[in-house]
């Protein structure tokens, strides 16, 4: 009897434990969770704060390149607001348990990259980080006087039935594409532009068909047709005689625009209904160039302009006029948003001033054709200002406050505009040329324009 009674006692107190040790569970599964809730809406509280941080971070930096280039120390900085202006304090701010580190460093280029950096630790052993990187060039970015009334101050002829498609500079030399109406005419052409005012053709070269576009760094250029997708590198180490390196076909009929950056070229074409619109090619051998990547875009790539680790795309997508496509690793690009612009138009011109400047160029239409864009976060694309230039944008650059537009107006080939204000663009001045302009680039206050004349070559710069 004893002995049973024991037992009996024995199995309660295990129950009692097991019932405690349940009970314990639970409670602590509960507090888990509730806890884990509350960190939850922490999170999402200091990543937004943290974002807004950021943003300030870059936004006051250029607010502090605005009043003075000189201000922008290379090093570390903190930021505080001080009687109504952005200044650099410390090497760094605190704010809601955020430590915000904006840090400027130089580009080889002489321009700023500026980082601004968000920490925080909302549980121990988790460190969280919001990161916004821009380039900054210098408010005036060599542009000297009167840009409201400017001129042409030199140009170049590239011969009957030649028709300019693209322009390109680098390093004193305009490489120029061009499509003939006869395929045995010369396409690619090189200017030594040392002086602007006097151009001067150190050569020419007959690739095959006519040449859509180009770009150039060191020893190459690199261009694909207009009416069939061979790309082809050309050796430019000796401008009085270029050089037919090698070529590539892409899968498409059209070629679109080509751009380099290091090792890659990313090129486009047009709509594919069999294959992508979109490809980084490899470039390191000139003799054997190849295709390490592609993406399905679904429409014309009419641009393409590269950011740091970001494409921005100009499509003829109704409802995706700008794309933006990761490259951080070049042999998996993916595409990471895109914006819809008003209307249907196309986007046929792009050009990435920095994440918070991006400037889109549509066809003629009814709605705005120049808009500029905020890709700071580059899921959330939004629109900061546009305006109607009343004729198609086939290329836009931008320098310091003014955009070049290379347009279709039979009566304003070439227009600028200041764009300081995004929500409030204005006109400054135009010019009329033999007929419509298709690419720009700009160098020391200086313009270059292609343009789809004999006279294909067009050197603008602003009057005394």
């Amino acid at each position: 009897m004893k002995a049973e009674l024991t037992t009996n006692r024995g199995f309660s107190l295990v129950e009692v434990l097991v019932a405690m040790a349940v009970f314990a569970v639970v409670v602590s599964a509960a507090a888990s969770l509730y806890y884990s809730g509350q960190w939850f809406d922490i999170d999402a509280t200091n990543a937004r704060r943290a974002l807004s941080m950021a943003r300030d971070g870059l936004e006051g930096t250029r607010l502090i390149r605005d009043r003075s280039w000189n201000e922008l120390v290379i090093g570390d900085h903190g930021m505080r607001f001080i009687n109504n202006r952005w200044e650099f304090y410390g090497t760094s701010d605190i704010a809601y348990d955020l430590t915000r580190t904006v840090t400027v460093s130089t580009e080889a280029s002489g321009f700023k990259k500026v980082k601004s950096l968000v920490t925080w630790q909302p549980q121990p052993n988790r460190p969280q980080q919001i990161e916004l990187v821009a380039v900054f060039s210098p408010l005036s970015q060599g542009l000297i006087g009167d840009w409201t009334n400017p001129i042409v101050v030199g140009s170049a002829d590239v011969g009957p039935g030649g028709q300019a498609t693209d322009v390109f500079y680098f390093n004193k030399k305009i490489y120029l594409t061009s499509s003939a109406a006869s395929v045995v005419k010369p396409d690619f052409f090189i200017f030594d532009v040392t002086n602007p005012m006097s151009p001067v053709k150190q050569s020419e070269l007959n690739i095959e068909q006519g040449l859509k576009s180009v770009s150039g760094l060191g020893n190459y250029a690199y261009v694909i047709e207009e009416d069939s997708s061979d790309f082809f590198i050309i050796d430019v180490s000796d401008p009085s005689a270029p050089v037919k390196k090698s070529k590539l076909t892409l899968n498409s009929v059209q070629g679109k625009y080509v751009m380099v950056k290091g090792n890659y070229v990313y090129a486009t074409t047009a709509n594919n209904t069999t294959g992508p619109e979109f490809y980084v090619i490899n470039v390191l051998d000139p003799l054997s160039p190849s295709v390490v990547a592609s993406l399905e875009i679904g429409g014309d790539v009419n641009e393409v302009n590269i950011l740091q680790n970001t494409a921005y795309l100009a499509t003829a997508i109704a409802t995706s006029e700008l794309k933006l496509v990761s490259i951080s690793d070049p042999l998996n690009p993916s595409i990471i948003s895109s914006y819809d612009a008003a209307g249907t138009a196309a986007g046929l011109a792009v050009h990435a001033k920095s994440p918070g400047r991006v400037y889109l160029g549509r066809a003629q239409s009814s709605n705005h054709e120049l808009l500029v864009i905020d890709a700071i976060n580059p899921a959330s694309l939004s629109l900061r200002g546009s305006i109607d230039i009343s004729s198609s944008v086939n290329s836009v650059t931008t320098t310091a406050t003014l955009s070049f537009l290379s347009t279709s107006d039979p009566n304003a080939e070439f227009q600028v505009y200041f764009v300081r204000n995004p929500a409030n663009m204005t006109q400054y001045g135009t010019l009329n040329f033999p007929n419509y302009a298709t690419g720009s680039t700009y160098n020391e206050n200086h313009v270059y324009m292609s343009v789809r004349s004999n006279d294909a070559l067009q050197i603008v710069s602003s009057s005394p």
